[in-house]
Order: structure tokens, then sequence, then C-alpha cells
């Protein structure tokens, strides 16, 4: 059927389809590159007919973590797969999650990347506010680009919507410690920075911002009375 009607793209995903499901039930393993392969083909033929045909660039991105897996297909070819399903519209929460998903276990460090991966998981929350998952992985996210109140909120949602969820406790009691510690110690810093800036001992002036910066951590920490307090000493 394939063969009289190759411009069809629904027979062409219905093929990869087809391909797909033999290579993850076939007993010969040996096929299962070939197969995958073949799969490839014919999605990639049907968006080929129908670019915009977001079902086939969905399934062509999932896809690609196989055929990555196998070495048949470059990580950066499949990131690419994962960007097009999700720039399809009208774009599905899953694809947005797989995105997130791909950018969070390829993620080299780069700064850029955590804040690509944190929009993706956002998106997939936004169009499935139900996604726990989404949230979770969003607070993640968040908190290593040193977001700690996006993160908070995050971490917050993903135990709203599941409030089993070990992980979200675990990972929001890390980051409350974290925070606590470094707003410690951040205090610290600005108090001999007063001191240093107030007393004239080679500061250079600049006590005012100082101020304004110790106000602002007291606030984070509850301490409400002392914030007043030392964002009122410039003008003391």
């Amino acid at each position: 059927m394939l063969a009289l009607r190759p411009s069809e793209p629904t027979l062409k995903f219905t093929q990869g389809s087809v391909l797909r499901n033999v290579a993850r039930t076939s007993a010969e393993k040996s096929r299962t590159p070939g197969l995958l392969a073949a799969a490839h083909a014919q999605y990639a033929g049907a968006l080929a007919l129908q670019p915009d045909y977001g079902e086939a660039a969905a399934e062509l991105a999932s896809l690609g973590d196989e055929l990555v897996r196998h070495s048949l297909l470059a990580a950066a070819e499949a990131e690419a797969l994962h960007r097009r399903a999700a720039a399809l519209g009208p774009a599905t929460a899953a694809a947005w999650l797989r995105l997130g998903e791909w950018l969070h276990t390829a993620d080299d460090g780069q700064h850029e990347r955590l804040a690509e991966a944190a929009h993706a998981f956002g998106a997939a929350l936004r169009l499935e506010p139900g996604a726990s998952g989404a949230a979770l992985r969003l607070g993640t996210q968040q908190h290593r680009r040193g977001k700690w109140g996006a993160a908070t909120k995050a971490y917050a949602r993903c135990i709203e919507l599941d409030p089993a969820n070990g992980e979200a406790y675990r990972l929001l009691g890390t980051l409350h410690a974290q925070r606590d510690a470094t707003l410690v110690i951040a205090e610290a810093t600005l108090r001999g920075a007063l001191e240093v800036q107030g007393g004239g001992g080679g500061g250079g002036g600049g006590g005012g911002s100082s101020a304004v910066e110790l106000s602002h951590v007291l606030q984070l920490q509850g301490r409400l009375v002392e914030a007043a307090t030392a964002a009122a000493a410039p003008a003391a």
C-alpha cells in the first residue's frame, strides 16, 4: 500500500510506527538498529511532505533518543529534532517536556542551556498545569540557575500536585538549607563591608549600597525590624 501511495504523509507515519514497534518487540536484537533507522526514514519522509506534521515530529524526536543510544544519530541532530517537535504548533506539553529532559540530560554546565531547559519545562507546565513532573524538573533547573524564588515556587507546585512526591520535599529542603547558609554568609560579609566603609578603612565609600543590600538579605530571612534599621542607616 505504501509503495502505491508514497506521497501520503499519514502512510509514512504509520509505516514508521509499525517499524518502531517491531524493533521494540523483536526477539532478534541484532535487527533493532536497522529497524529503528528504517522507522526514522519514514517519519522524516512524512515531515518532508508535511512540515507541520506535529505527531510525526514528536515521534521522530522520541526515536532520536534511541538512535543516539545505538550510535546511529549524533546528539546535536537529536537535539534539533526535539527543538523542532516543541516548536511545531500547537505544541504539546509532552514535546516541551522531552526537549527539557534532553537539555537537562545533555547539559554541559552552560547557563544558556539551563535557561533553555527551564523554559521548556515551564512551557510544558503551562500547557499541562497538572504535570507534577514538569513542575519538579522546572524547580531543579531554576535551583541550578540560582533562581531560588522560582525554584521554591516550582517545588511547592509539584508538592501541591503530588503530595506523595518525596523527591520534591527533599529538593525543597536542600534549597532552604543552601539558601539559609548563603544568607548567613552574605550578612556577615555585608556587615564587614559596612564596618570598613563606615570606619573609613580604605573602603572608598559605598556604605549606602552595602546597607541596602544588607537590608534585603535580612528581609529574606524574615528579620523585618532589623532590615528597616539597616535600610535607614545611610540616612542616619
